[in-house]
Formats: C-alpha cells, sequence, structure tokens
C-alpha cells in the first residue's frame, strides 16, 4: 500500500508539508462540494467566502513550489490546455462585450485557477503519487455519501430531506449524472491505485468497488451505465476470451431478459427509474427510435442554432451553459467563443489518447478508464471543465501519460 513512500511523506519539509496542504485541501473541499453546503446550511456569504479562501490557498501554495516547477517545466498537453484557456477566453471576452451577453467573471476563472495550481504542483513528479491517492479517497468517500443520502432520502436540489422520494440519487452534487461520473472514475481510481499486498486488503479492496458501483447504480444514469461497461471491458479484458464471450453472451442475454421482466412487472422501481431502465434496454437493443432522451436532443438543436447565428466567434463567456442550458460541454465551447477554441479542445482530448498509446504501458489503462468516461459524459454534461476537481484529474492524468520520469510499481499496469 505504499507504506515507503508515506514514509517519505511524513520526512518532507515543513514548507513542503504546509505547500502540499494548500493544494490537497482545496481539492478536498471542491471533491465534496463542502462550498453548497456551507452555502445551503450556514449562508451564501459565508459560503462565497470560504471558496474565496480556497481559491487563495492555491494560489499561496503555487508561490511556495514556484521554484521546483520552473525547474521541471510543463508537458505538452498542459501547454495545450494553457493555449485553449488564452484563446477562449480572449474570444469568449471580446464576445460578451461586443454581444453585451452578462457573465461572472471570477465565477468562470476558479476551475482555470486550479488548472494553473495543480498544473504547478503536479509538475513535480513525487507529487503525483500522493494526488493519485487523494484522488481515490476523495472519490470514494463522495460515493459513500451518495449513497447515505439516497437512504435518508436527502437531496441538494430539494435542500434536504425530500417529502417524496428521491428516483435518482444526486449525491453530494445534486446532480445524478455527475455523480455517475465520479463513480465511475471511482471504480478506475481503486482498482489501479490500491494495490493490495494482503487478503484483508483484497477484502477491502473488492468491498470498496461494490460500495462504488451500487453508487452508481442509484443514479439510473443511462450515459453513466453505458461508459461504466467499456470500463469494465478494459479492466476486466483478459477475462473475454473468444470462448467465454460465446459461452455467457446468450446466458447474459437471458438472465438480462428475465430481470427486466421482473422489475416492469413489480412495483420495486417507481415510474422514472423504470423508464431509465427502459431506455438502458433500448440503447443496448439498438431501439434507439424508443430512446428518451430528456430534452437533451431539444437542447442540442437550439444550441446548433445559437452556434449558426456567430460561429466564429462565439456568444460570450459562458452563454451555452448559462442561457442554452445544451448539456453538451464540447458544442458549448463553440457557441461560447466560436469555432478555434472548440478545435483546440478537440485536438488536446485527442492527445492525451495519443500519448497514452505513445509512451509506456504504466499508465495506459487507467489514463483509458478516467478519459474515456470524461470524454462521453461531455456528450452529454455541460459543467465537466467547469468542475475544479475533473479540471484537476485532467491535470493529473496529463501528467501521468506523458510525465518523463522513472515510476515503478505506483500503480497496477493491467
Amino acid at each position: 500500500m505504499g507504506g515507503s513512500y508515506f514514509r517519505n511523506i511524513g520526512e518532507m519539509s515543513i514548507k513542503n508539508k504546509i505547500g502540499v496542504s494548500l493544494f490537497i485541501l482545496p481539492f478536498l473541499f471542491t471533491s465534496l462540494n463542502l462550498q453548497g453546503y456551507i452555502s445551503l446550511f450556514i449562508s451564501s456569504n459565508v459560503g462565497k467566502i470560504f471558496a474565496y479562501s480556497v481559491l487563495a490557498s492555491i494560489i499561496a501554495g503555487v508561490f511556495v513550489f514556484l521554484k521546483d516547477y520552473r525547474r521541471v517545466g510543463y508537458t505538452s498537453i498542459i501547454k495545450s490546455w494553457m493555449f485553449y484557456y488564452f484563446i477562449y477566453y480572449t474570444i469568449a471576452t471580446y464576445s460578451s462585450g461586443s454581444l453585451g451577453s452578462s457573465y461572472s467573471l471570477i465565477k468562470t476563472l476558479i476551475p482555470v485557477i486550479y488548472f494553473f495550481g495543480f498544473a504547478v504542483l503536479l509538475s513535480i513528479e513525487e507529487y503525483r503519487k500522493l494526488m493519485l491517492w487523494v484522488t481515490t479517497f476523495a472519490f470514494f468517500i463522495a460515493c459513500v455519501f451518495s449513497i447515505y443520502f439516497n437512504f435518508i432520502n436527502f437531496s441538494l436540489d430539494f435542500e434536504g430531506v425530500a417529502e417524496y422520494r428521491v428516483e435518482r440519487a444526486a449525491g453530494i452534487y445534486g446532480d445524478a449524472n455527475n455523480t455517475a461520473l465520479v463513480s465511475i472514475l471511482s471504480f478506475a481510481f481503486m482498482y489501479y491505485v490500491f494495490d493490495p499486498i494482503n487478503k484483508i486488503q483484497k477484502g477491502i479492496k473488492v468491498i470498496a468497488l461494490l460500495i462504488i458501483t451500487y453508487s452508481l447504480i442509484i443514479t439510473y444514469s443511462n450515459t453513466g451505465f453505458l461508459s461504466f461497461l467499456i470500463v469494465l471491458v478494459i479492466i476486466y479484458r483478459k477475462f473475454f476470451t473468444i470462448g467465454k464471450i460465446i459461452v455467457l453472451t446468450p446466458i447474459m442475454a437471458v438472465l438480462g431478459y428475465l430481470g427486466y421482466n421482473y422489475l416492469i412487472s413489480s412495483d420495486i422501481l417507481t415510474y422514472g427509474q423504470l423508464e431509465k431502465v427502459t431506455n438502458i434496454v433500448n440503447i443496448l437493443t439498438f431501439s434507439t427510435e424508443e430512446v428518451n432522451f430528456s430534452g437533451r436532443d431539444e437542447r442540442l438543436s437550439n444550441l446548433f442554432n445559437v452556434i449558426e447565428k456567430e460561429p466564429f466567434f462565439g456568444n460570450g463567456l459562458d452563454y451555452g451553459i448559462t442561457v442554452v442550458h445544451s448539456h453538451n460541454t464540447y458544442f458549448n465551447i463553440w457557441a461560447d467563443a466560436g469555432i478555434l477554441p472548440f478545435i483546440i479542445f478537440l485536438i488536446i482530448i485527442f492527445s492525451y489518447y495519443f500519448k497514452i498509446f505513445k509512451y509506456n504501458t504504466t499508465y495506459r489503462f487507467l489514463g483509458l478508464t478516467i478519459l474515456i468516461p470524461i470524454s462521453i459524459f461531455m456528450m452529454t454534461l455541460q459543467t465537466i471543465i467547469n468542475q475544479a476537481y475533473l479540471i484537476v484529474t485532467f491535470v493529473l492524468v496529463a501528467y501521468l501519460v506523458e510525465g518523463n520520469y522513472n515510476e515503478n510499481n505506483i500503480i497496477r499496469k493491467n
């Protein structure tokens, strides 16, 4: 479990311990949406003060490690992100001013500050493994809270315990799809980072993976289920031999048919939950004309109309999120700042996959099981790159797949 590594962490200088804490605590706070609950149960003003304090913490941490960063430098993917941010904010700010679009610049800069801060911290090799463990812990705790909130019927949308049964677990983020994505990422991190060395630890890992899986199931997320299926195939790819596929496919089809018929004939699931299950069945059976997209197809159509009006310079900062509500990260960028940032962003995402296969295999499968779900969810979620904890995940994966260093036994390789 990396005992020697954590002993090395304990031997760090006081200055470095303080510097690391200035990053780790903010990441934990944003991963667990602490500001949201401070705003809900105390006051929104206290929540804002807390948010600004967290940002100040990251900025202070940058100054602690600035000297080390200058010695190491950034990877090409990180530099591409910087170029993207420069182009996006230059064009989107211009468009906001010329078209009179309203926006909150400070709010939009929060994930950018996290990006630049953690780009500095993680440029230093010795802190990457620590961040792997912190991310694994934070996302797992988010899954545990999701299960607990679902058990007590708590929902952030209802600002407390709901009067009626909550159909989908929205978790600590108040959104079922966000919770589903974090559950999938948690499964990948837990599988690859936690490498047990005895039977007790193996048992703990199995229980943790089952808890994470359950936290995903109760979200009833179509995108989540399909993304998770891909992740499982990647993780357990050695199990799927030709012979096993031939034998298990009809068995799984029959079990799935019987299970679905049992669900629709019983009162276990609510109408909304059953509709989500039916959606998944329709997708798996390629009955796409019967899939309910929850209005996302109409919103995407509206977004295309917006893009058509301003294809080159967009409509301004966060226009796609605040005005159109398109639930699509990719095309929101186009709607905000035009086609150039959109193309640059696609190149960045492609470069992740390219670097994963170009460099050594140490982080190949962890990288894939993180990037594939995020890439898929960006087609149905509009806030992926606006969530600080997900931006930090992008930074971490960038250094893991592209960092030029000698890493030994940091994670599972297969």
